[in-house]
């Protein structure tokens, strides 16, 4: 038996990380006064000034960056901004062909220009560093998505002048009609395409499947006002929306769902400290049965009593003498109630806590991660995602279309949810599912992702079978959901730690995260506002750009930081991992935190190692 432990223990030290934590808590005490951004930094790239200030402090003097722009990347740099105001700023108010055709040869003339610097730099450079690469790729990639861009534009306007004046309407910039250029269209039973919907008639996601492979469409949707009494009318209109022609049975339970949401409102009318504690109690719901005994509970936290209009109704359905049809009202109410209770919070999570305008389009935000995460040389960190139109029975519908993320959800891994195939099974963690979980973290931070919840967080597992036992390896994980991401959050609120699941990762000399993949810092140095604003432009506005930038230059300044501290001080080990060195950084990180309760703390406050390696080594 000794000898089977060993020979497992040592395969698994070639291939996997085992996780040894602590559930200890404990607040990081290291003094962060010196994270604070310019306010006027901010206030330069709201205006449109690009920021080009490579400058931060250690120790309270001010260094400047190891980055200088060459003349080439300059000049890319020079037309990137002026291509930008082009998309952003250029009349976009007429839909006749000589309008559109000139506007279109505007466009194009600045792509090809900027398509020209980029063909001179990718002629002139020849790079050996590391860092040089980064460069390279980063603006042959700009190159690439250049040349699409310019390839059948004039194709397009032809498409364009068919369109009918409401969807011509949907068209604010130029910006919006070069997007329009990059959408996929999807019609059901053309091209091999079958298109099914999921989730019964009120749901917004759609299955596409094409060639054999899943992808999985998602309606736009903008974001709610937290005012809970504008949901319930919202909520309203489409129950009466559901309401058969005929007056056949199930027109029933639309009249309990619309006496639920009357009474709810009669109650909540302009009580503004309701409403919020309506959005609390709303979190503390979740569904196990047909939702009617939830809703009953919900009613007891914001203390509703039997004679309020809400508990009458919950009265009047319970004395329902038929069993048949009192179930079938407790369900309808309970259906209606889960309802309200998803838009309720995520209204207030959009608004509240990830700072989107209420009318802003969430679901475009899945492609600006998609692009952010190509920009950063991980693109496989979340799903592929791009904007989509699918038509089916000759209603078309706008919104986004995004790769099948494969896998389980974190969050069924450890909160006794566990998928029955993995109960009592032995999990480890393979080092490229290490690297991703904390370069995950950045990412999410640059992008002001505020709902990287457990549930949002997939990990993709291989069963492996060792002298008769079987290990479950997880080599990747990968996010989901990106709609309340690129909010108007700086930086500077990251590290109040006052944003969601956002968590700092800087600290008073450099990073906080312990560790984070070389590649991608040397790809995050290379960002500029530039390139943000030219992939971002018409999916993200202004404000939210800023932001973004913001950001960026907020983990720049971070990084910079740690290395001029890691050339003061190097007998420590860096924190920035090459690809080849996370299994010996994992079991460094590990071992030190099974006898250190700093680090156990330090992982546990600023990254998502902590909740999903808490998985140990069993779950029962």
């Amino acid at each position: 038996m000794k000898e089977n432990e060993d020979s497992l223990q040592q395969e698994l030290n070639k291939t996997v990380s085992q996780p040894v934590f602590s559930n200890a808590l404990k607040e990081d005490d290291q003094d962060l006064s010196q994270m604070a951004i310019n306010q006027s930094r901010y206030e330069a790239i709201e205006t449109g000034e690009m920021i080009r200030d490579r400058s931060y402090e250690v120790g309270g003097k001010k260094k400047t960056g190891t980055r200088k722009a060459s003349k080439e990347m300059a000049a890319i740099e020079t037309e990137l901004e002026g291509l930008s105001a082009i998309l952003e700023d250029m009349p976009f108010d007429q839909y006749d062909e000589e309008f559109m055709r000139s506007g279109c040869k505007t466009l194009t003339d600045r792509l090809r220009h900027l398509l020209e610097k980029c063909e001179d730099y990718l002629v002139e450079k020849n790079p050996h560093s590391a860092e040089g690469k980064v460069r390279y790729n980063l603006v042959k990639q700009i190159a690439d998505r250049v040349s699409t861009d310019i390839t059948e534009l004039d194709e397009k306007i032809e498409a364009f002048l068919l369109l009918s004046e409401n969807e011509r309407d949907r068209f604010r910039s130029w910006a919006e009609f070069l997007n329009w250029k990059r959408t996929l269209e999807f019609t059901d039973h053309m091209d091999g395409v079958t298109i099914q919907k999921t989730g019964g008639n009120t749901s917004d996601v759609i299955v596409i499947e094409k060639d054999g492979k899943k992808l999985f469409f998602k309606k736009e949707e903008n974001q709610k006002a937290a005012d809970f009494s504008k949901i319930l009318q919202e909520k309203a209109n489409e129950v009466i929306d559901r309401t058969p022609d005929d007056a056949t049975e199930p027109a029933k339970d639309i009249s309990y769902q619309m006496m639920l949401i009357r009474g709810l409102y009669a109650e909540t009318y302009n009580s503004v400290v309701l409403q919020k504690g309506m959005v609390k109690a709303f979190s503390d719901v979740t569904r196990k049965g047909d939702g009617f005994g939830e809703l009953k509970d919900f009613c007891k936290k914001i203390g509703f009593k039997r004679f309020d209009r809400v508990g009458s109704v919950l009265a009047f359905v319970e004395a329902i003498e038929d069993k048949a049809e009192r179930q079938k009202a407790q369900k309808a109410l309970g259906d209606i109630f889960f309802e309200l209770k998803k838009a309720a919070v995520l209204a207030d999570v959009g608004a509240n806590t990830g700072k989107i305008g209420a009318g802003e389009e969430l679901t475009k935000r899945n492609v600006a991660a998609s692009r952010m995460a190509q920009l950063l040389g991980i693109p496989d960190i979340i799903p592929k995602s791009e904007m989509a139109t699918v038509s089916v029975n000759g209603e078309k519908s706008y919104g986004v279309v995004m790769e099948e993320a494969k896998g389980t959800e974190t969050f069924s891994l450890y909160n006794g949810r566990i998928d029955r195939e993995y109960r009592g099974k032995e999990l480890v963690m393979a080092p490229e599912a290490v690297k991703d979980h904390f370069d995950m973290q950045i990412f999410d931070d640059i992008c002001g992702q505020v709902d990287r919840h457990a549930a949002n967080r997939m990990v993709v597992m291989e069963k492996r079978d060792f002298n008769g036992r079987e290990v479950y390896v997880i080599n990747k994980a990968k996010g989901i959901d990106s709609d309340f991401a690129f909010g108007d959050i700086r930086y500077a609120d990251i590290k109040e730690r006052n944003r969601g699941r956002l968590e700092r990762v800087e600290s008073n000399t450099g990073l906080l995260i312990p560790a984070m993949s070389k590649e991608l810092a040397d790809r995050i140095l290379e960002l500029s506002p530039e390139i943000i604003n030219y992939e971002m432009t018409g999916l993200l506005n202004r404000t939210e750009r800023a932001a973004l930038c913001d950001r960026l230059v907020g983990i720049q300044q971070a990084i910079l930081k740690q290395k001029a501290y890691e050339d003061d001080h190097p007998e420590e080990p860096s924190k920035f991992v090459e690809q080849g060195n996370w299994q010996e950084t994992a079991n460094r990180l590990y071992n030190k935190a099974a006898g250190d309760e700093n680090t156990r703390n330090l992982l546990d406050n600023c990254t998502y190692v902590r909740s999903s390696f808490l998985l140990g080594t069993k779950i029962a």
